[in-house]
């Protein structure tokens, strides 16, 4: 994006002690449209020298994140989700560049971060419901960002005996 060259540039090249937030990152318009996805700035911002990124998940997580911020003398990108859409469950203390566990499991992995986990933690709820997890109701809609995919169990079918088709061609 356009201010890319100013953060590299004149924040991040003398480390300063700026902080930069963001309202509305991710999927967070995403009723708008593809157009309206900004996808792409942890990634941009991660690459920078010096910028600590904060993506928080819960009001919790905004709390000690804004002040983790405050108290670092360095730039700082601190991305909040627009519709408040935060996760509820909290479960081991923050510790900056180190992930959390909000659900044991042991044959699927989901990663999440920011306010989409919320629509995480719905989407196992459902899922659990079901006999298993269903990889295809999982990923639809997450444009393949939403998990890794650590174990799979596949079933070999035998192939048909016959097969047919009909093919019919006409004037009308």
């Amino acid at each position: 994006f356009p201010s890319h060259d100013m953060i590299r540039n004149d924040i991040c090249a003398h480390n300063l002690d700026v902080k930069i937030v963001c309202v509305g990152g991710g999927f967070s318009y995403g009723a708008l449209g593809a157009s309206h996805h900004a996808t792409e700035d942890l990634s941009i911002m991660r690459s920078l020298s010096n910028m600590t990124v904060f993506c928080p998940g819960s009001l919790d997580e905004v709390k000690i994140l804004t002040l983790e911020a405050a108290r670092m003398r360095t730039p700082c990108y601190l991305r909040l989700d627009k519709d408040g859409g935060w996760t509820s469950k909290v479960s081991a203390p923050v510790k900056i560049g180190m992930p959390r566990q909000y659900v044991k499991g042991n044959k699927l992995t989901l990663l999440a971060t920011g306010g989409v986990l919320s629509e995480v933690e719905k989407a196992l709820c459902i899922l659990k419901k079901d006999a298993g997890y269903d990889l295809m109701k999982l990923f639809t809609g997450s444009f393949g960002t939403l998990g890794v995919i650590s174990q799979v169990t596949l079933r070999v079918y035998p192939q048909a005996e016959a097969f047919g088709a009909w093919i019919g061609v006409g004037e009308s």
